[in-house]
């Protein structure tokens, strides 16, 4: 009942926000329903999801609701502001979990340029397992807050940078994260200062210096790229120099870089291979794991691609790691009343298959425009099971 109730609530806010403040809303519906024409009648419809994005702008603000709705029903919900304030740069970014009734995070940002010095600060709420709970709503989880103060800026040839956090790290994807050590307390957790300059013939000599709660000084690095061979114009060296405290307080990283020049419509893709048990820095082979052709022809655009190696790089070249090759033919042009539509067909090829060519797999993508403000989507999966996927779509844009 309390989800129907709110959920009503967004409805008729944004009604009455488009009757009464129309010039200034703006968004968009788009809807993907997939179908899986082998599957029986309960399984038949494999995948479904509907996003409504409402837009409101005033001034130099823009305030957002995002809405999303999957097989399970109303799955996500997230509001946004962005804009000026004075001379600051302000975001925020708010979302829910509808399924759990639960707060899931909050971000809120604000930037500031003075005399040629950024600063910046950011300040995350977030819940640590699930979501904090909303007033009323029974619960255990924990939750967490922390704060990020940051500034960068130049003194000639020379950009220094540094950031502070408390209570906040970056996980594996450079997103932040909260780590609570007590309740509500703005506490520590790390520096991170950069420093860029150049130094003697290296143009660009990166410096990163850590420090943490945990351990005090994390280390410091130097950076450098594209060290250069005189005699070798096609070969350069990336080279990372770390100390740390400890036995194995120090390290070194090289890592060759091939410049073979710019191809017109072929690219290669390779990798220089490190030699086992050489002494100092040896490299034993250079390896081309793969090829890639792009052309066009009167608007139409060709793409072969092909790997040569374990599946890892099938991803990379291909796309799907199942299959070695494939070949693209894609269009797009200008449909009728202000739309346009596009048309992709790609085929991949297996490296054992059974089927003629050692065919694999085709899928078809077809977007058409009706207006310029309404557009129809299709696509279609066939592999050597038969016709395994159909999917349906549609975007409103207002």
């Amino acid at each position: 009942m309390k989800r129907a109730l709110v959920l009503t609530c967004v409805l008729v806010l944004g009604l009455g926000m488009f009757a009464y403040a129309a010039d200034g809303l703006s968004g968009e519906w788009c809807t993907d329903i997939t179908f899986d024409p082998q599957a029986t009648t309960t399984a038949f419809v494999t995948d479904f999801e509907s996003t409504l994005t409402v837009a409101y702008t005033i001034g130099s603000w823009v305030f957002t609701s995002v809405t999303g709705f999957d097989l399970t029903g109303w799955a996500t919900q997230a509001f946004s502001a962005a804009g000026v304030l004075g001379a600051f740069t302000m975001s925020s970014d708010l979302t829910f979990n509808p399924a759990d009734a639960t707060f899931e995070r909050w971000e809120t940002s604000g930037s500031v340029s003075i005399a040629g010095v950024s600063f910046n600060g950011t300040f995350l709420l977030q819940g640590a397992a699930g979501g904090w709970h909303i007033p009323g709503v029974p619960s255990t989880d924990d939750w967490g807050s922390g704060w990020l103060f940051g500034m960068s800026g130049t003194a000639g040839s020379v950009g220094l940078a540094g950031t502070i956090l408390f209570n906040l790290v970056y996980d594996a994807d450079g997103v932040l994260q909260i780590v609570q050590t007590e309740d509500c307390c703005v506490c520590f957790s790390g520096i991170d200062l950069e420093i860029e300059m150049p130094f003697c013939c290296l143009e660009a000599v990166a410096i990163e210096i850590n420090f943490t709660c945990e351990g005090g000084f994390d280390g410091i690095c130097f950076d450098v790229t594209g060290i250069a061979i005189p005699a070798w114009p096609w070969l350069t060296f990336d080279a990372t120099l770390c100390f740390d405290e400890g036995e194995d307080g120090k390290s070194l990283t090289i890592v060759p870089v091939l410049n073979l020049g710019e191809f017109d419509c072929v690219t290669l893709y390779y990798r220089i291979n490190d030699a086992d048990g050489g002494a100092g820095y040896t490299f034993d082979s250079v390896e081309f794991y793969g090829i890639e052709l792009n052309c066009t022809f009167n608007g139409i655009a060709f793409r072969s691609a092909s790997s040569f190696g374990d599946a890892d790089d099938n991803e990379e070249i291909t796309g799907n790691e199942d299959y070695w090759e494939v070949f693209c033919i894609s269009y797009s042009g200008d449909g009728c009343c202000g739309g346009a539509y596009s048309f992709d067909v790609c085929t991949y090829f297996a490296a054992n298959s059974a089927m003629l060519f050692d065919w694999g797999e085709t899928v078809i993508d077809v977007s058409f425009g009706i207006t310029s403000n309404f557009t129809i989507t299709t696509g279609l999966t066939v592999d050597s099971t038969g016709f395994v996927e159909w999917t349906l779509g549609a975007c409103v844009t207002f």
